[in-house]
């Protein structure tokens, strides 16, 4: 799966979007980021480290795991419906 945000930067509203993304991928799976925001991958990094992603930085695109536990991912501290 790819999500390409553009322009829009994950400080600025494309978390949603990743967020909804991850929850979506299947136990195991990954998803491929891309964009254009020149802090794309610092951003993702540390959204990866947050909600306990795999990531990995492949030229400008990132690459991201679901979730270990993405069972609890939609949980009330994320609060987003997919």
């Amino acid at each position: 799966m790819t999500l390409d945000l553009g322009p829009l930067s994950l400080a600025r509203g494309g978390h949603i979007l990743l967020r909804r993304a991850l929850a979506a991928l299947e136990p195991g799976g990954s998803l491929r980021l891309r964009g254009t925001d020149a802090e794309l991958a610092t951003h993702a990094r540390g959204l990866a480290r947050r909600w306990g992603c795999s990531f990995m930085a492949e030229g400008a695109d990132v690459r991201l795991g679901a979730p270990q536990w993405l069972g609890e991912f939609m949980t009330a501290e994320h609060n987003i419906a997919v």
